[in-house]
């Protein structure tokens, strides 16, 4: 059978039986679980962490941030929506956390505004305050809101638009003076390489378990250096 120590090889095997029919979607996803696998079998035979495998540990910690404020079931009375958003965020910070991402993207567009003006009141000037879209606006509604999120300070906007719409992300971007974030829905080094040279995003976001998996994060981290 195949060496488990093979895991780059392996995958550009299974990607190329699959590439006529599966360049992205389900069957990357399928090959990002079975790399990841192959990595930690590999690993576990050399009795080595995955990171050494890679070429070593960047940095021994990293900064966390909450990901909260959701749309609770109060969300359609607006006091009693502002004052669980106030409580929930400042929970953050007393907790410790020095970053806080939102959603947005539920509600019209003046009442997300101040949806995130009232959490960045309860977090306070010093805080990092992120927002994720998860998609929902056209461009010209997403800069509509980026005008809002630049008035609270907000480090990035995270998917505005939905991510066929290349065109639509660069409007966006050229469009506001906040940083850009996506590709949590892209897939493989192909997929993020567009992303990259279309000038859609500052901060690319692959996810380990649908872009490809750690052979293929190695090629997307290389890109985006």
């Amino acid at each position: 059978g195949q060496r488990v120590d093979e895991p780059v090889r392996i995958w550009e095997e299974a990607y190329s039986f699959s590439r006529d029919f599966g360049q992205k979607g389900t069957y990357v996803e399928a090959i990002s679980a079975i790399d990841i696998a192959l990595w930690d079998l590999w690993g576990k035979s050399l009795g080595r962490p995955v990171h050494a495998l890679l070429g070593g540990a960047f940095r021994s910690e990293v900064h966390a941030y909450a990901t909260g404020c959701y749309y609770g079931e109060s969300y359609t009375n607006r006091a009693a929506m502002l004052h669980e958003l106030e409580e929930e965020a400042a929970s953050y910070v007393t907790s410790g956390f020095r970053s806080l991402k939102m959603k947005i993207g539920l509600l019209d567009i003046e009442t997300d505004g101040e949806r995130v003006r009232c959490v960045r009141d309860a977090i306070g000037p010093d805080r990092n305050l992120l927002v994720d879209a998860n998609h929902a606006y056209n461009p010209a509604d997403a800069i509509r809101m980026g005008r809002h999120l630049e008035a609270s300070n907000v480090l990035w906007f995270e998917e505005p638009v939905v991510p066929e719409n290349r065109a639509g992300y660069r409007r966006v971007r050229d469009s506001l003076d906040i940083a850009i974030a996506g590709g949590e829905t892209e897939f493989t080094r192909y997929g993020f390489r567009d992303l990259l040279v279309g000038e859609c995003v500052d901060i690319i976001q692959p996810d380990l378990c649908v872009s490809g998996g750690f052979s293929e994060f190695v090629k997307i981290h290389a890109l985006a250096s």
